[in-house]
C-alpha cells in the first residue's frame, strides 16, 4: 500500500455556494488495478471510466438537440443516434450522453420529472476546445454561467467554462492539464 495523503476539495460552480470537504487519498493497490482491469476485460489493468452513459430528461428534445449539436461539436462529440423524442451524442459511433422527453420506463407513479438542475462536466481535448465549446453553446442559446478560465479552487490546472442548457442544466467543458 502506498503512502496516504490528505486533501481538501472544494465543490460548487463559479456562481454557486462553495463547500469543502477533506478526504484521504491512497493510490490503488496492484490487486485493485488488476481486478478492475480484469472486470473491464483489459489485460493492461487500466482503470476504466466509471460512467458508461448519462440520460437527461428535457422539456423539448428538438430545442435541446439543436443546443447540444452546436455545444458538443468543439469537444469532438456529435449526434450518434435518434429516436422519437430522444437523441444520443458521443464519438466513434458510441452514444454516451442521451437526452429524452419521455418518462423513463422504470419510473413508477411515485416518480416525477426533476426540476433540480444537473451539473455535467465533459472532458475537453484542449483549452482551445473549452473556449470553442463556450462560444458555440452561447451561440446555440445557452446562458453563460462561467467564462473559460483557470479555477484553481477545484484543481491547479482546472480550465473550464460553464453554460446553462435550455432546461437550466449546468454543462461544463474542462481540461485539467497544464497548458
Amino acid at each position: 500500500m502506498g503512502p496516504q495523503t490528505f486533501a481538501d476539495r472544494q465543490f460548487g460552480g463559479p456562481n454557486e455556494q462553495t463547500f469543502t470537504y477533506s478526504f484521504r487519498l491512497r493510490p490503488p493497490s496492484a490487486s485493485s488495478i488488476a481486478r478492475i482491469g480484469a472486470a473491464a476485460n483489459d489485460a493492461h489493468g487500466t482503470v476504466p471510466f466509471m460512467i458508461d452513459h448519462i440520460v437527461l430528461t428535457v422539456q423539448s428534445c428538438e430545442k435541446s438537440k439543436a443546443f447540444y449539436l452546436k455545444a458538443l461539436k468543439p469537444l469532438g462529440y456529435g449526434l450518434v443516434k435518434e429516436y422519437p423524442g430522444g437523441a444520443g451524442f458521443g464519438a466513434d459511433g458510441r452514444p454516451s450522453f442521451w437526452i429524452g422527453e419521455a418518462r423513463p420506463g422504470y419510473w413508477t407513479d411515485a416518480h416525477g420529472a426533476s426540476r433540480s438542475p444537473t451539473h455535467i462536466a465533459l472532458r475537453a481535448p484542449s483549452r482551445a476546445a473549452v473556449r470553442a465549446f463556450h462560444a458555440a453553446a452561447l451561440e446555440a442559446g445557452g446562458m453563460d454561467y462561467g467564462a473559460p478560465e483557470i479555477r484553481a479552487k477545484y484543481h491547479p490546472n482546472h480550465y473550464g467554462a460553464f453554460v446553462l442548457d435550455p432546461d437550466g442544466n449546468n454543462l461544463e467543458a474542462v481540461i485539467n492539464t497544464p497548458e
